[in-house]
């Protein structure tokens, strides 16, 4: 059953000429039809609760940037769509953003988005990316399948011993207890840290508990 408005979508971008071109592109040059805008968590949330209240004004899809313009959270985004998703989980979310880090996109896909697909994408696939998430499928961008499985494969590549100290980081254990655990002197548990995040693409420890819980 269609709970939900078709052909319809909701836009959350913090940059107005983004956003305005955005949506100016898709209704003149697809079927679709956009019946809400946000620049900011808050009156994305405030506007989504109101239009959400009825399925004839629920939106089909809501297309959400992942940095929202905030200092203290680079991820706002994908806050947001876990935020969605606990209220409705009938709702369609597709991630619009600059990141191309597999680690992000897994990110979003795990906090519930149906769709990925960054800025350098041409508008069309976009639009293609509309039409299969309200369809219920799943949907990343063509050009970021290459990088995924390049991020699996790096991840499968972890020796037994990396994949100790991974799990003991996603514990929270700092180098010196990591040290004391393993056995090993913590310029080896920095050596070993160190090889760990080039093989998963990041370049600190929030970054990789980010990406690996």
């Amino acid at each position: 059953m269609i709970t939900y408005m078709t052909n319809t979508f909701f836009i959350i971008e913090d940059h107005s000429l983004m956003l305005h071109g955005i949506i100016s592109w898709i209704t003149e040059n697809s079927h679709w039809k956009c019946i809400g805008s946000a620049q900011n968590e808050v009156d994305s949330l405030e506007k989504l609760n109101e239009l959400c209240k009825s399925e004839t004004t629920t939106p089909s899809v809501i297309i959400t940037d992942i940095n929202l313009g905030t200092e203290n959270n680079d991820y706002l985004g994908i806050e947001l769509i876990k935020k969605l998703k606990a209220e409705n989980t009938n709702i369609k979310c597709i991630c619009y953003s600059m990141y191309k880090s597999p680690g992000i996109i897994k990110l979003a896909m795990d906090a519930g988005a149906s769709g990925y697909i960054t800025k350098s994408a041409s508008e069309r696939e976009l639009v293609e990316c509309m039409n299969q998430v309200q369809n219920g499928e799943i949907y990343i961008e063509r050009n970021l399948h290459l990088a995924i499985e390049t991020y699996k494969e790096a991840v499968s590549s972890l020796t037994q011993k990396e994949m100790e100290i991974v799990n003991l980081m996603l514990n929270h254990k700092t180098n010196d207890e990591i040290s004391d655990i393993m056995n090993i002197k913590k310029r080896t548990v920095e050596s070993y840290t160190s090889r760990i995040y080039d093989k998963i693409g990041c370049s600190n420890r929030s970054e990789l508990i980010e990406i690996l819980s």
